[in-house]
């Protein structure tokens, strides 16, 4: 009886020894840099677009990963300074806060658009509500709120001496 019980408590410790092992997911992951196409080495947003496509915000520009190679883009209207400070994707559009406001760009045609709004301070944060508009927080310019589909662009200044933002939510 005493042999039973050895064999039984080795044969459960083996089994629980041998557990974690056997639900480890085998995960492979890749690093990207600049070698890879990446404009710049520092990233400061992720996304991921409805698409697949994985967009980072980088201090020289927004780049486009399909999981094989690297697309870049450049804001043109921006100059050398490519620097995105907030990035948000939505079926048909990327959107990329900037220090000189918020730029669309169209999955259709590929092209940026600046948005209307009188912001000349990095944007710290963007985010879509359900009616279809996007919340723009900014380090000194308030809160802003533009109407995708109406093309208006609405200003909530903050009653503070720092009328910065540093985030908005959608929830």
């Amino acid at each position: 009886m005493k042999l039973i019980r050895q064999v039984l408590l080795l044969t459960i410790s083996i089994w629980f020894l041998t557990l974690p092992s056997q639900g480890k997911d085998d995960y492979r992951y890749r690093n990207i840099t600049m070698n890879d196409g990446l404009t710049a080495n520092t990233v400061r947003n992720i996304v991921q677009d409805p698409y697949g496509f994985i967009w980072f915000g980088t201090d020289n520009g927004l780049c486009r990963y399909d999981g094989r190679q690297m697309q870049s883009y450049r804001i043109p209207e921006l100059g050398m300074n490519q620097y995105i400070s907030a990035l948000l994707t939505s079926e048909d559009a990327v959107y990329a806060g900037t220090e000189k406001g918020v730029f669309r760009l169209t999955q259709a045609n590929q092209q940026f658009t600046r948005l209307p709004m009188e912001i000349n301070s990095a944007v710290t944060s963007l985010a879509l509500d359900k009616e279809g508009g996007l919340w723009v927080s900014t380090m000194e310019n308030g809160v802003w709120h533009y109407g995708i589909k109406t093309g208006q662009a609405k200003a909530y200044p903050l009653k503070a001496d720092f009328n910065g933002a540093a985030a908005v939510s959608s929830r």
